[in-house]
């Protein structure tokens, strides 16, 4: 038998279309499975990463909608979304005081 967060995967494959990009809200999949939203992070985080091809849009006050996106196999385009990945945890983490720092040395 298929644990929970398999099930949760294959649900959320089922419904993806044609389109590569799929909006869906993260409560209202968390009650569908009777589980808490912090289980639909796991499976978003480890099942629809971007080394498996994935991206997760998600925004503060959005009523907890996200956007899953399947990248093109296209190297190039899974490189650029890396190096996109990186630079924004990068700058979420408050290293941006040193990037600011090297721009007022100019």
């Amino acid at each position: 038998m298929a644990n929970l967060s398999d099930e949760i995967e294959q649900f959320i494959l089922s419904i993806f279309t044609d389109d590569d990009r799929l909006k869906l809200s993260r409560n209202d999949l968390a009650h569908y499975f009777s589980v808490a939203p912090s289980q639909i992070n796991y499976v978003l985080s480890t099942r629809f990463n971007l080394d498996k091809g994935y991206v997760i849009e998600s925004r503060r006050g959005g009523g907890g909608f996200i956007t899953i996106v399947r990248i093109n196999e296209n190297k190039r385009s899974l490189q650029f979304c890396k190096s996109l990945t990186a630079l924004r945890r990068f700058l979420s983490t408050g290293q941006t005081v040193f990037c600011r720092g090297l721009r007022e040395r100019r």
